[in-house]
């Protein structure tokens, strides 16, 4: 069972997550947890793992003036759950 999420955030925001492990001007490398209470059929479900891959593109960004206006994402293949 997955913890609690903090007050005033929800089980999403915490399950979409983000965690910055290295960072310069011109590349930032994120970590995140896909949890499995987000699955469906043989992987998680898309718009969840799109949720993740949005977060880091806006800590990437870092400009509220520049806020992404829209998302389209191909994915290869599944991903299994954990980081």
């Amino acid at each position: 069972m997955a913890e609690a999420p903090a007050q005033g955030r929800t089980a999403f925001d915490a399950d979409t997550a983000v965690l910055l492990e290295h960072g310069s001007e011109s590349q930032s490398t994120f970590a995140a947890e896909v949890s499995p209470d987000w699955q469906a059929g043989r992987g998680p479900h898309g718009g969840y793992l799109a949720a993740m891959l949005l977060r880091a593109l806006v800590e990437t960004v870092a400009d509220p003036a520049r806020s992404p206006r829209s998302l389209t994402i191909h994915y290869p293949r599944a991903p299994k759950p954990g980081r």
